[in-house]
């Protein structure tokens, strides 16, 4: 076997730093995601009071996307503004009742912007946690959820017991404006 040519070398150099860039992206990726995220062990009885506590504290705890007469998940229209409101960050929590665990995760809406550029569906998440493929299109974009404003995105009980809640969470934290 002779030298590798010129054009062989280049290629070589480009899979390799394609490679390198890539590892150092899912590691990027993967120290943003624990620092978003939390987890926690807790009784069922404490995680209903916390679940409550974070419901209460909404300023707007209706859903956004509700379940059809079709058992499909459908956006509530009448929830969006004319205008897009200031949103922080897309929170998820996730109580597992057999792991006694809460996971919650706070996506910086700048990151969400990022991965729902051409309008992801946002029933993944409903999805995964039914376990139930069927339905993941939904005609819902970024602009519908920042539409939305600050308050509850989905909240869905299942019949083992967990339970999550996605929302919206402004600037100021997503407290109910005082009187």
């Amino acid at each position: 076997m002779g030298q590798p040519s010129s054009a062989q070398t280049k290629i070589f150099r480009v899979l390799i730093s394609s490679a390198i860039l890539g590892a150092v992206g899912i590691g990027v990726f993967l120290l943003l995601l624990k620092s978003w995220t939390t987890m926690k062990t807790d009784t069922q009885s404490r995680a209903e009071i916390e679940i409550a506590r974070i419901l209460a504290d909404m300023e707007d705890s209706r859903p956004y996307l509700v379940g059809t007469k079709e058992g499909e998940v459908a956006p509530n229209r009448q929830l969006e503004s004319d205008i897009a409101a200031p949103v922080d960050s897309l929170c998820l929590v996730v109580w597992n009742p057999k792991r006694e665990r809460w996971v919650r995760t706070n996506f910086p809406y700048w990151f969400v912007r990022m991965k729902m550029r051409h309008g992801l569906s946002v029933t993944l998440l409903h999805a995964a946690a039914k376990e139930d493929w069927s339905h993941l299109l939904i005609d819902t974009s970024i602009d519908d959820l920042e539409r939305r404003g600050p308050g509850l995105i989905l909240h869905v009980k299942r019949p083992d017991g967990r339970e999550i809640l996605v929302w919206n969470e402004s600037f100021a934290g997503n407290l109910k404006k005082s009187k």
